[in-house]
């Protein structure tokens, strides 16, 4: 069904848990997988793109070079179990939805994976992901099991109404 995986991780144990469905999907479909992290520039360095901001192009280039090193050697320690998929590797840098869009029209991916933000809510790089690439694209689930899901539901408040206690859903 599917021949061509994306897999999007920002390296943290969120994102780890959508590369380790990719992976297993991957072999499962028996479908290349390519795994995209994006180095994304900090506001100063943003600043530094502008015309006119630019102080020293070197100095900016070895930042950009030295964070996509680091980026490299975190990918690898996070993907070293997966070396059984047929598998490649991409770090960009720039803005993570709009290249991650981007790396999907490059490898023509015809399913994109992403994870749920931080507290296991859809974040707005998966958001955009999702408006943006004109693709499926399945969002990996945060934790497993009915703990995990006890933990994302509203609690119940309760309250004394005269003699019966009212339940509702918060």
């Amino acid at each position: 069904m599917f021949e061509q995986i994306l897999v999007a991780t920002d390296l943290t144990p969120i994102s780890e848990r959508a590369v380790e469905l990719a992976v297993r999907l991957a072999r499962t479909e028996g479908a290349n997988l390519c795994i995209v992290h994006v180095v994304e520039l900090p506001k100063v360095l943003k600043a530094w793109q502008r015309p006119g901001g630019m102080v020293d192009r070197q100095q900016y280039r070895a930042i950009v070079d030295n964070q996509v090193e680091a980026a490299k050697v975190e990918l690898h320690h996070q993907i070293r179990w997966a070396s059984q998929a047929s598998r490649s590797v991409l770090i960009k840098v720039g803005e993570p939805a709009a290249e991650i869009a981007r790396a999907a029209l490059e490898v023509d991916a015809d399913l994109l994976i992403v994870a749920r933000g931080r507290g296991g809510r859809l974040g707005s790089t998966a958001e955009r992901v999702v408006r943006l690439v004109g693709r499926t694209v399945l969002v990996a689930p945060v934790a497993r099991g009915a703990d995990a899901i006890g933990k994302r539901l509203p609690k119940k408040k309760t309250r004394k109404v005269g003699r019966r206690v009212a339940t509702e859903q918060g």
